[in-house]
């Protein structure tokens, strides 16, 4: 490692998807390095004003690749050739990865490479200087108590929406309460005084719409509902609205999105989208902040989730059942969307997209295969981080 970049150089940047970015190049640098060695520049290219940019040479001594091979290296699901595919596996993501989180920061990638001598991954990135060192904030809006609702309730199947809904409240000391079945719905609904109700608009036994409807005619005119939905599609955000809902929050969410709705001043019939720098909320590690246990736990029910999901969607595939698949789909574009897994999460949204367009299934059980084995790949390679 060799870092010529003044040591005591604060700077203000996305440290999570820069740790992504340095793993996947790494791992691939000592993946395909048999001998020799693998190494590690960083490097100040120039400052202006406030703003400096720094490169990240990522070298090695591996087996490189010709022109051709460079060409298509970036390409998502594929390897440099059959040869390289055959003999070392993989699934051809990381690249493609590391290429998006360096376009997501308005960066620059590029690569060297010759055949049996190596290749050298550049990463060009601009950072703020910091002006002094900013402690991790607990708290990342500044509400008491008193302006959140006495009382939630989250309506959602999904086991990984309640775990990310139960971290961020219990930070926040935020009374709440969970259910998925309809008997249980009335239940907590007679229970507990509620004044606030997060639904999931699409579970297997009961639609939100459905919920939204039996809980209105039960509970109090000031009770507000929030829909919850893994991409709202244009034509349905209004319909969403139209129903009654008094706002819609977009899976996947972050910290402050959610805690937008949860606060009584910033209740308003208007839609949370997912913004251009939120489009890949950069995984767990963002929302669970520096608990590696409680980290590595959520990580875990992700994880087994979203390979649940793919064995579901794998049978709808074999089966051809449209909804199946458009629900399968449905379900796991939030999941890998929160773990910023960018790649996969737009491939399923395609899929599902094109099921409610025009009713077809433009994903092959071949092309799924090699989803699986990319997502599989990718889990893999984050379990293996530390947090920072």
């Amino acid at each position: 490692f060799h870092c010529l970049v003044h040591h005591n150089q604060l700077v203000l940047g996305d440290s999570f998807r820069l740790k992504q970015i340095l793993y996947n190049l790494l791992s691939n640098a000592v993946k395909f390095t048999e001998s020799g060695m693998v190494s590690l520049w960083v490097k100040t290219l120039w400052e202006e004003g406030k703003n400096i940019t720094v490169s990240f040479e990522i070298k090695d001594t591996g087996i490189g690749m010709t022109n051709e091979e460079i060409g298509r290296v970036f390409n998502h699901f594929e390897q440099a050739n059959a040869r390289v595919q055959k003999k070392y596996g993989g699934s051809g993501l990381g690249l493609s990865i590391v290429k998006e989180l360096v376009e997501l920061q308005n960066g620059l990638l590029s690569v060297d490479s010759e055949i049996g001598k190596g290749s050298c991954f550049t990463v060009h990135l601009t950072y703020e200087v910091a002006d002094e060192v900013r402690q991790k904030a607990t708290y990342p809006i500044a509400v008491s108590k008193e302006d959140f609702y006495k009382c939630v309730l989250v309506i959602d199947d999904d086991v990984c929406v309640r775990e990310l809904c139960s971290v961020i409240f219990q930070r926040h000391h935020i009374n709440h309460t969970f259910a998925y079945s309809l008997p249980d719905i009335l239940k907590k609904a007679d229970e507990y005084l509620i004044d606030l109700v997060l639904i999931d608009m699409r579970m297997p036994e009961i639609n939100g719409v459905e919920v939204l409807r039996c809980l209105k005619n039960k509970m109090n005119s000031h009770v507000k509902f929030i829909a919850m939905t893994a991409y709202a599609f244009p034509d349905e955000r209004a319909s969403i609205l139209f129903a009654g809902f008094d706002g819609i929050l977009v899976k996947p969410f972050v910290e402050t999105d959610l805690l937008k709705h949860v606060t009584k001043s910033h209740i308003t019939p208007t839609i949370t989208q997912l913004s251009t720098k939120h489009e890949s909320p950069g995984g767990l590690a963002n929302i669970i902040g520096d608990d590696k246990e409680l980290y590595d736990k959520t990580f875990e029910i992700f994880s087994e989730q979203i390979l649940i999901d793919l064995e579901e969607l794998e049978c709808a595939l074999k089966k051809n059942d449209l909804d199946g698949i458009s629900f399968s789909c449905h379900r796991l574009y939030s999941k890998l969307a929160q773990m910023g897994l960018n790649v996969p999460a737009k491939e399923i949204l395609f899929a599902e997209s094109c099921i409610k367009k025009n009713k077809i299934c433009k994903l092959t059980i071949s092309e799924y295969y090699g989803l699986k084995d990319s997502v599989v790949s990718a889990l893999d390679k984050m379990k293996a981080f530390d947090l920072i």
